[in-house]
């Protein structure tokens, strides 16, 4: 079953063997949810269309339809919000680091993955944002952090962020544990401003003033659970429901991990601080997260087409 637009072919793709993928792999192997195809219609006229309210309604009815269970005596929404919020906090982290480090080297001549590669590891086969995890959150690294720094002097924002990660956020469990409760926390007053408008545009055809700027999020949200189900489809899963599951089941590991007692109302016994070390770095800070595997396979792909040509 093939769709005007792929859902694999949008912005920030490299090729169109992002755009191929969907067919000559994922659609060989796995049948997927009839809510999947149904999503990739409503994508394509949710980016087709130029109308903003249309948009949101499309968008939205994506969300709904992919989410398309409840948890336990919640309502509809609060469900969304718990799943939705789950899968974004999942590669939150990653993304920030991925994103920085790819804004790092547009902004310099440097070679700053020559910098990178002599962050020490027990695993070589750590990728790049792995290791840029490691070299901001561990003080043996000090100086290749400074190296970095001192190769962005004409860039203080990027300096920002990384003394942002190295001096605030990934300092031990409970600072990183604060930033993504953080994210979270907004992650769902976003998703409320969006259900609110679309309440408002289904029930007398208004919405609030800032509709441009939530529709920019909402087409990121969509785009991350597109990304994390095809993921899921990709290792053989294609039951949302046990998708879910499984990605709130690693957020909870996650808080454990980060010495969260989860089970506590007390909120006193509520965490336990863990100092980051070279041991536990990579666990506390991704969690084991280390991207979406089947872009890192496209991506390879692609540079290794690159090379031939």
């Amino acid at each position: 079953m093939h769709t005007p637009i792929n859902v694999m072919k949008k912005k920030g793709n490299l090729s169109d063997f992002h755009a191929i993928f969907n067919d000559i792999t994922l659609m060989n192997k796995i049948e997927h949810p009839a809510a999947f195809y149904k999503s990739i219609r409503l994508h394509s006229g949710a980016i087709e269309s130029k109308d903003v309210s249309n948009q949101l309604l499309n968008l939205w009815t994506i969300v709904e339809t992919l989410i398309d269970s409840k948890r336990d005596n919640e309502d509809k929404i609060n469900t969304i919000c718990t799943v939705l919020c789950s899968i974004l906090n999942r590669c939150y982290l990653y993304d920030n680091l991925e994103q920085l480090l790819r804004d790092i080297c547009a902004c310099t001549s440097t070679d700053i993955s020559r910098i990178i590669s002599q962050v020490e590891a027990d695993n070589q086969e750590l990728d790049r944002v792995e290791r840029l995890a490691l070299l901001l959150s561990l003080n043996e690294n000090a100086n290749l952090l400074n190296d970095i720094i001192n190769a962005l002097y004409n860039y203080p924002l990027l300096v920002y962020r990384l003394e942002l990660f190295s001096q605030h956020v990934f300092i031990n469990s409970k600072t990183i544990y604060d930033y993504l409760q953080r994210h979270k926390k907004r992650v769902r007053w976003h998703i409320m401003r969006i259900y609110r408008n679309r309440n408002m545009i289904v029930h007398s055809g208004s919405y609030m003033p800032y509709l441009n700027i939530i529709i920019e999020n909402l087409h990121y949200y969509v785009d991350i659970l597109f990304d994390t189900l095809i993921e899921y489809y990709h290792l053989g899963l294609a039951d949302h429901t046990s998708i879910y599951r499984d990605v709130l089941s690693k957020e909870a590991s996650c808080y454990v991990k980060l010495g969260v007692n989860i089970k506590s109302a007390r909120i006193k016994e509520k965490q336990q601080v863990i100092a980051i070390n070279k041991v536990n770095a990579l666990e506390l800070i991704l969690n084991g997260y280390s991207g979406n595997i089947v872009k890192k396979i496209l991506n390879q792909v692609i540079g290794e087409q690159r090379k031939e040509v």
